[in-house]
C-alpha cells in the first residue's frame, strides 16, 4: 500500500518589490537629474560671470579719456564681447560707464554721487559705483550678464519658468597716462650738434663722434619699470613711500651700466642699433674724460600737485597716477643717455665750433646746459617744462680794422634759446589700428637776449642786468645801457599721435609777426634786431652841451662841410628806418625798444631839417663858413639841439656799424645751425602713450 504524500503548499505571491525598486530608481534618477541640474546651473553660473568679466575688461579699455562718446564705444563692445563668449546672453540692465575713485592709502574708493540702488558696497574696498561729473570723468564700466538656463525638473522649478543667471563684473581702468618732453631737441643726438660739442669738450675725439648719427639711436625705447627692476626693485614702485637706496645712489656712471644691463635683456631691439647703443655708451664712459660720471643722478622723481617738484630727475611722475600704468610708459634710450651726459657735465661750458665764412669777425661760442629735457608722465593735467640752454657769444672784429675802433670790446651776446612748457589736456586711446592719441596745450616764450657789458659774469641775466656796452664812434665815445632786446610768447593747443607715427612732434615758435608763429628767424633777421636794439638804446644816453659839442665836430670832421654832413645823415636816415622797418616785419624787437628806434629814426630827420637851414644860413654869413668852430657850434644848436642829440649819435653809429650786420648774421646763422632749433622755438614730443592697466573689482 502506497504511502499518501501531503500536496505541496502554494508560495507566496511577492507582491510590492517591483515599486520598491522602481521608486529607488526614480529616486536616483530624480537625485541625478537634481545633481545635473545644479551643475549645469553652476556652470552657467560660471560662464555668465567670465562673460561679465571679459565683457568689463575688454570694454573699459576703450574709456582712454572718460568721455561720453569713449562710453558709448565701450558700452558697444561689452554687448559684443558678452555675444561672443555666451550664446543667449543678454545684458540687462545695459552697461553703464561710471566713475570709481581709490585712495592710494587706505585702498579704498570714493564717489562724487551716491551709489546706484544695487549697489550698498563693493567687497573688500567700501566703494560705491558712482556717475561721473565735471573734471572727473568716466574710469569704469558695470556690467550685467544674464542667461536662461533650462529646467530638467519643471516641477522643482515653481511654475516651470525658466531660472535666469545672473552675473556682475565691474572694471577699472587706472588713469591713462603719455610720455612726453618739451625741447630735448637741444640735446639732439647727432654729431655735429649741441651733445656733441658737450662730450668734444670733455674729451672726446671728434672722429668718434659719428656713432651719434646711426639710425637706431632714434628708434630704441625703455620703460622706466623696466629699468626699476634691473636695479633690483619692483616694477610699481611707489615713490611717494621714500626713495630707496638703489635710487638714491645712483650715479651718472651706475646709470650707465644700469642702461646696458637693460639692453642686453630687450630682445625687441635689433642687433645692429643695440651695438649702435652700446657703442654711444662705451663713448660716454671710456672717452669723455671731462664728465664726472661720479655725478648722483636723479633716475625718476615725483611732481607734486601743481606741477612743481623733480625738476632735477630724467623722468618727472605726475602724482596720484597708477605706478603700474606711467612706469610701463616708453622713453627713447638715447634722450636719456644724452640727459646723464648733461648732469655729468655740471656746470661746464661746452664750446661750439662754428663755421663761419667771414674774416670780419672772430668768433667764440658757448653753451652752457643749465637744466636737462626731463621726461614727463602722467594723466590729464600733467605739465612738463623745457630744458634750459644757455648762449654765449663774442664777436669782435680783427685787430686794426675800423670796426675793431668802433667796437674796441665787440659785441656780446647772451640767450636763453627757449622757455616753454606743455600740458596734457586729454588722452584718446583709440583701438588699433588708430594710434593712440595726447592734445596738449603748450606756450614758447623768448625772454633772454641782450648784449652783454664787457666782463660780464657768466650767469649774468639780461633781464635783471645792468652796466653798458662802450662804443667809438670816430673818437667820440659813448656807453649804451645793456638791456634786454626781446620779450616774446605764443600759446598753441594741438594733438599728437604716438610714435611711430609720423605727428608725434610739434614746434611753436614765438617769433612772428605781431607775436604770431612764424618761421624761425634768420641770422640776418637777429642781427637787424640786435643792433636796432643797440640803436634803440641810444634814446637813454644822457645828453649834455659839451656832447653835442663833441658829435657836432665829430659830424663836421668826418663829411668836411655842413653839406656834406647834411646829405650823409640824409642816407643814413635812409638805413635806419630800413632796420626799423625790417623789426617792424619781424616782430623781434620788444615793443619798447621798437618804439625807441622809431623815435631815433625821426630825430634824424629832424638834425636834417636843421641842418639845410644852417647851410642855407652859411652861404648868407661868409665868416661863420670860414670858421670851423662856428660851424660846430650851428650844428650843435640848430641840428642837435634837445633830444635830436641821440639822432645825431644814431646816424654816425649806423654809417659805421652798417657792415657788421652781414657777418653777424652769417655767425647767428652758424650758431642755430648747430643748436639745430630757433631762438624762441619750442618743440614738444609724445614718446608714448599707455592706455592705462583694467582690473576687475567687483
Amino acid at each position: 500500500m502506497k504511502a499518501h504524500r501531503p500536496s505541496p503548499r502554494p508560495r507566496a505571491r511577492q507582491q510590492g518589490s517591483v515599486t520598491v525598486i522602481m521608486a529607488m530608481l526614480l529616486l536616483a534618477l530624480l537625485a541625478l537629474l537634481g545633481s545635473v541640474q545644479v551643475g549645469y546651473s553652476f556652470y552657467l553660473k560660471r560662464e555668465a560671470q567670465k562673460t561679465a568679466d571679459l565683457a568689463a575688461l575688454s570694454a573699459v579699455q576703450l574709456l582712454g579719456s572718460g568721455t561720453e562718446n569713449e562710453c558709448t564705444d565701450a558700452k558697444a563692445r561689452a554687448g559684443k564681447v558678452a555675444g561672443q563668449n555666451l550664446d543667449g546672453a543678454a545684458l540687462d540692465p545695459a552697461p553703464e560707464c561710471g566713475r570709481l575713485e581709490i585712495n592710494a592709502d587706505t585702498h579704498t574708493c570714493s564717489t562724487t554721487l551716491p551709489p546706484y540702488p544695487a549697489d550698498a558696497a563693493l567687497p573688500g574696498n567700501a566703494c560705491a559705483f558712482g556717475a561721473a561729473n565735471e573734471g572727473k570723468p568716466y574710469n569704469a564700466l558695470r556690467v550685467v550678464v544674464r542667461k536662461d538656463a533650462a529646467q530638467l525638473i519643471p516641477r522643482l522649478g515653481g511654475n516651470g519658468e525658466p531660472h535666469t543667471v545672473e552675473a556682475r563684473a565691474i572694471a577699472l581702468s587706472s588713469e591713462p597716462t603719455a610720455a612726453f618732453s618739451v625741447e630735448s631737441r637741444l640735446l639732439n643726438v647727432r654729431s655735429d650738434g649741441l651733445l656733441a660739442a658737450v662730450l668734444t669738450t670733455a674729451g672726446v675725439s671728434p672722429s668718434r663722434l659719428t656713432v651719434l648719427d646711426s639710425a637706431g639711436l632714434a628708434q630704441a625705447q625703455v620703460t622706466p619699470s623696466g629699468l626699476l627692476q634691473a636695479l633690483g626693485l619692483p616694477a610699481n614702485l611707489d615713490l611717494g613711500a621714500g626713495t630707496p637706496a638703489e635710487l638714491a645712489d645712483l650715479t651718472v656712471g651706475g646709470f650707465l651700466d644700469l642702461m646696458a644691463t637693460v639692453l642686453a635683456r630687450n630682445s625687441r631691439i635689433p642687433a645692429s642699433d643695440g651695438q649702435a647703443l652700446g657703442d654711444f655708451i662705451d663713448l660716454v664712459r671710456n672717452d669723455a674724460g671731462g664728465l664726472d660720471l661720479n655725478r648722483h643722478i636723479d633716475l625718476i622723481g615725483l611732481m607734486d600737485e601743481n606741477g612743481q617738484g623733480g625738476e632735477a630727475s630724467l623722468i618727472r611722475l605726475a602724482p596720484g597716477i597708477d605706478p603700474a600704468s606711467a612706469l610701463s610708459t616708453g622713453v627713447r634710450v638715447a634722450d636719456l643717455i644724452a640727459g646723464a651726459v648733461a648732469v655729468a657735465n655740471g656746470q661746464n661750458t661746452a664750446k661750439l665750433n662754428l663755421s663761419v665764412p667771414t674774416p670780419l669777425l672772430n668768433v667764440e661760442a658757448k653753451a652752457h646746459i643749465v637744466k636737462p629735457p626731463a621726461f614727463a608722465m602722467g594723466g590729464v593735467g600733467t605739465t612738463a617744462h623745457s630744458a634750459q640752454v644757455r648762449l654765449d657769444l663774442t664777436a669782435k672784429p680783427p685787430s686794426g680794422s675800423l670796426l675793431a675802433t668802433v667796437l674796441p670790446d665787440g659785441l656780446r651776446l647772451i640767450a636763453g634759446v627757449a622757455d616753454g612748457d606743455a600740458t596734457v589736456q586729454s588722452i584718446r586711446c583709440n583701438a588699433p589700428p588708430t594710434p593712440r592719441e595726447a592734445s596738449f596745450s603748450a606756450a614758447s616764450r623768448l625772454t633772454s637776449l641782450c648784449l652783454a657789458p664787457p666782463g660780464a659774469a657768466d650767469d649774468y641775466s639780461c633781464r635783471e642786468g645792468s652796466g653798458s656796452i662802450p662804443v667809438n664812434l670816430l673818437g667820440f665815445n659813448i656807453n649804451i645801457p645793456s638791456r634786454n632786446l626781446l620779450e616774446l610768447s605764443r600759446s598753441e593747443s594741438f594733438t599728437l599721435k604716438e610714435p611711430p607715427d609720423g605727428e608725434h612732434f610739434h614746434t611753436i615758435n614765438a617769433i612772428g609777426p605781431g607775436g604770431a608763429s612764424g618761421p624761425n628767424p634768420t641770422g640776418d633777421q637777429l642781427a637787424n634786431a640786435l643792433v636796432g636794439g643797440l640803436l634803440g638804446s641810444l634814446a637813454q644816453v644822457t645828453v649834455t652841451d659839451s656832447k653835442r659839442h663833441d658829435l657836432a665836430a665829430a659830424l663836421l670832421n668826418q663829411h668836411g662841410t655842413v653839406a656834406n654832413v647834411r646829405d650823409a645823415l640824409q642816407s643814413y636816415r635812409g638805413t635806419l628806418e630800413q632796420l626799423r622797418s625790417n623789426n617792424q616785419q619781424t616782430g623781434l624787437l620788444l615793443p619798447a625798444l621798437q618804439t625807441t628806434l622809431g623815435t631815433v629814426t625821426g630825430l634824424l630827420s629832424g638834425i636834417v631839417t636843421g641842418l639845410s637851414s644852417v647851410v642855407t644860413d652859411l652861404l648868407k654869413n661868409l665868416l661863420c663858413a670860414l670858421s670851423t668852430e662856428c660851424k660846430i657850434n650851428r650844428i650843435k644848436d640848430e641840428a642837435l639841439n634837445n633830444d635830436n642829440y641821440a639822432g645825431g649819435i644814431a646816424a654816425i653809429a649806423i654809417g659805421l656799424l652798417q657792415p657788421l650786420l652781414q657777418p653777424l648774421g652769417q655767425v647767428l646763422d652758424a650758431l642755430l645751425d648747430t643748436l639745430g632749433v630757433g631762438l624762441g622755438e619750442t618743440d614738444v614730443m609724445l614718446h608714448d602713450v599707455q592706455c592705462g592697466i583694467p582690473r576687475l573689482i567687483e
